[in-house]
């Protein structure tokens, strides 16, 4: 029988001089995917109270994480990030678009515009929560933090995210170049 212990041991040794490619996350995400969901319902069947009125209601936990929530963490936390790097298709072509409106201000605006619910959305806080840098504030690679399972970091190649680190830099950038052209 699979445990959660077992998955995280396993996902330890996917990673090679301490980094992750996405093509091992992917794997391990579909290798346990099933797993997750068993975990998923019995986590939501541990903890619940029954109100007088009849409703049910999840207790919070207020001990440590078990080896249950840290492997519902750690899955969240890599089906997150593999969210991502599935859209980098997307971003490759958004990049194209850009190159080849770049040079025109009234394109450039409109492209900017086009793309900024990215940067409102999905994207606003993706340096914060993944880039890692070194004491110089040279970028890493993309740090997968998860407060439950801290005892190991989650390294992977920022080159796996190329398309969306450029996208965002430009987009910056660009961002950054309208505003001052409006002024």
């Amino acid at each position: 029988m699979i445990t959660p212990e077992d998955c995280i041991k396993y996902l330890l040794t996917l990673k090679s001089n301490g980094v992750y490619t996405m093509q091992k996350i992917e794997f391990w995400l579909l290798q346990y995917s099933d797993f997750y969901k068993e975990t998923c319902s019995l986590v939501s069947s541990n903890d619940i109270f029954e109100l007088d009125n009849g409703q049910d209601v999840r207790l919070p936990s207020f001990w440590n994480s078990t080896d249950n929530d840290k492997f519902l963490d750690l899955y969240k936390a890599l089906d997150i990030i593999s969210d991502f790097h599935r859209a980098e298709n997307h971003m490759r072509d958004t990049l194209v678009e850009y190159h080849t409106v770049k040079n025109c201000q009234s394109d450039l605006k409109q492209w900017i515009r086009k793309n900024e619910y990215l940067i409102a959305d999905k994207y606003a806080s993706f340096y914060f929560d993944y880039l890692d840098y070194d004491e110089d504030d040279n970028e890493l690679n993309l740090l997968v933090y998860v407060e439950s399972v801290k005892e190991f970091q989650i390294y992977i190649d920022k080159n796996e995210f190329k398309y969306t680190l450029e996208f965002l830099n430009l987009f910056q950038d660009s961002s950054s170049a309208e505003q001052s052209l409006e002024n």
